[in-house]
């Protein structure tokens, strides 16, 4: 397929109404441009998303995120991709799409494009940001006292102000969290940490690559549950915005 139309749609309706914008057909996909300035692209099934080429090393450490390089020769500076992973859901889109459009509105001098980046790089890594802490404390350097328990029901709660979908349930004679009927995460079974649902095949990469374990209560191993003990904010966020994304598909 040349680009995933469902998600240039999407796009298309979250821009809409911005005085001077106009779509191209760019890099085997769409372009959406403001006053010949491009301020979000979707190629193939990805989004194409400017940035603060000074944020793109902390863009890059979110999962679906890569460096936009579509001849294999150099990365462009400024630039990502985003994959389905991250903007399968509406909240999952919208921080993208919110900055594409602060960008797009930002004032500019006649004659000149608006600069890569500004404001709207800005308040998306604002918006990105709570996934970017990983139990610390940055201007100070200080380690959080946040438990795995609050860090858990923390996440939790952001997740279910994200999609209304996501609520408290049990299971093992413990609290979980669901997605409509079913399973998506738990915590601490058994020094297990962080327990979620995801496809089996990314559950076996993720194992391979040290990220996580298997999840065997009982002797009995699941092959789309993975355990992730160690506390890790930005990694247990993106982990469960996987799982609400395979789980409530």
């Amino acid at each position: 397929m040349s680009y995933d139309e469902a998600l240039a749609e999407r796009v298309r309706r979250a821009l809409a109404g911005i005085d001077g914008l106009t779509e191209k057909k760019m890099f085997g996909g769409v372009a959406f441009l403001v006053e010949g300035a491009m301020c979000i692209g979707v190629h193939e099934r990805d989004l194409i998303v400017r940035c603060e080429k000074a944020e793109t090393d902390a863009l890059l450490a979110q999962q679906g995120v890569r460096p936009f390089d579509l001849s294999g020769a150099r990365p462009m500076k400024g630039w990502l991709l985003v994959g389905p992973e991250a903007t399968a859901t509406a909240a999952g889109l919208k921080p993208w799409v919110d900055a594409a459009r602060g960008r797009a509105l930002q004032p500019r001098k006649p004659g000149k494009k608006a600069a890569s980046g500004g404001s709207g790089s800005s308040r998306l890594l604002r918006a990105i940001a709570p996934t970017l802490d990983v139990g610390s404390n940055r201007a100070g350097g200080r380690r959080s006292m946040t438990t795995p328990e609050e860090l858990f029901w923390q996440l939790a709660a952001d997740l279910q102000r994200e999609d209304p979908r996501v609520r408290e349930g049990t299971l093992m004679n413990g609290r979980c969290l669901r997605v409509g009927k079913e399973f998506l995460a738990l915590l601490d079974y058994k020094g297990s940490g962080l327990v979620v649902k995801l496809p089996a095949e990314r559950v076996a990469a993720l194992i391979e690559g040290g990220v996580g374990r298997p999840f065997g209560p009982a002797g009995k191993v699941f092959a789309e549950w993975l355990s992730v003990p160690e506390p890790d904010r930005q990694r247990w966020w993106t982990l469960l915005r996987e799982g609400v994304a395979f789980v409530g598909r």
